[in-house]
């Protein structure tokens, strides 16, 4: 007999611990499903970056602009492909 637990949470150290297989679920889709490592590969080199500067937000290429509030500029990129270097010289330019 197979059995099987669903589990929801938002707390990763307790999911990993329980289970050796994780489904994350989007708006209702299947957004991701495999173990921890491939989770890990797939879409922990994601970063954040926040930016303080007057005026609109600068263009960046190899960054997803999100939000801007009262100057302060955040962005999501991927840092096995991005470094945070290029980013920053492209800010200040």
């Amino acid at each position: 007999m197979v059995r099987r637990l669903l589990v929801t949470s938002h707390d990763m150290v307790d999911l990993e611990t329980l289970a050796g297989r994780i489904v994350l679920v989007h708006h209702g889709a299947i957004a991701f499903e495999g173990d921890f490592v491939q989770l890990r590969r797939a879409h922990f080199d994601r970063r954040r970056l926040v930016l303080n500067t007057p005026g609109s937000p600068p263009v960046l290429s190899g960054a997803q602009y999100l939000r801007s509030d009262d100057g302060r500029h955040q962005y999501v990129f991927d840092g096995s492909t991005t470094p945070v270097g290029v980013l920053a010289a492209q800010a200040s330019a």
